[in-house]
């Protein structure tokens, strides 16, 4: 069934290969599995299911174009990686993905087909006026990544989990906002590209970049408060 095979089931992968003529292994690389508790394998990757997000679905009106065959279908869907919390441009064609409201009944979020021709009029009118914007750092490592990119042991990144990361730049961006409007954080708030960077830049780097958040917080204990 459809719900076995968005679940990740290893059988009925399988014959979705058979159906399709697609090396298995090449499915199950993009497949979402099941972990525990609240976390997913999007190919080799383990995630908080928090940082992937089917409700409100994103996709390139672009693509999505491209994908249209003569008879009106569509050959396939977009990535799961699109869904990933930190992803906001298409890898392909660098310009911003729409995130398609969520499903009405009796659309489920993982009939990906029906929910996108039910916008289509819309996909199309933001394709014609779409403009590139391009993406920055964190996106292009969150997509490489996912894409099963081999790792390397000297990039500090490249030893954290995926989830790891995400929460990371979201709450330490967050906080930034915080101390800026509070005029605490003397340099300008942070993206969450900005504190990607900092991780990026090892360990070194980001402990440095910490201490400095640190020291803006308002706790005469210290500790990281974004009252």
């Amino acid at each position: 069934s459809w719900q076995k095979i968005v679940s990740g089931d290893e059988n009925e992968l399988e014959v979705l290969s058979e159906i399709t003529s697609c090396h298995s292994a090449e499915i199950k690389r993009f497949a979402l599995k099941s972990f525990s508790g609240h976390k997913k394998f999007v190919g080799n990757e383990l995630i908080q299911f928090g940082h992937l997000s089917f409700n409100r679905l994103k996709v390139c009106p672009v693509c999505v174009q491209g994908w249209m065959t003569q008879g009106g279908q569509l050959e396939h869907g977009p990535p799961v990686f699109w869904q990933l919390s930190p992803v906001l441009h298409c890898h392909i064609h660098e310009i911003p993905l729409c995130a398609l409201p969520p499903s009405q009944y009796p659309r489920s979020n993982y009939d990906v087909a029906g929910r996108i021709f039910d916008h289509m009029q819309e996909l199309r009118s933001v394709a014609s006026k779409a403009t590139i914007s391009g993406r920055n750092s964190l996106e292009v490592y969150m997509v490489d990544r996912v894409r099963s990119r081999q790792r390397r042991a000297e990039r500090w990144p490249d030893q954290l989990e995926i989830s790891v990361i995400c929460k990371a730049c979201t709450k330490l961006s967050e906080l930034s906002r915080a101390l800026h409007k509070a005029g605490r954080l003397h340099r300008n708030r942070l993206s969450e590209s900005d504190v990607f960077d900092a991780i990026d830049g090892g360990e070194r780097t980001f402990t440095e970049f910490l201490r400095e958040i640190w020291q803006c917080t308002p706790s005469e204990k210290g500790g990281f408060y974004a009252d």
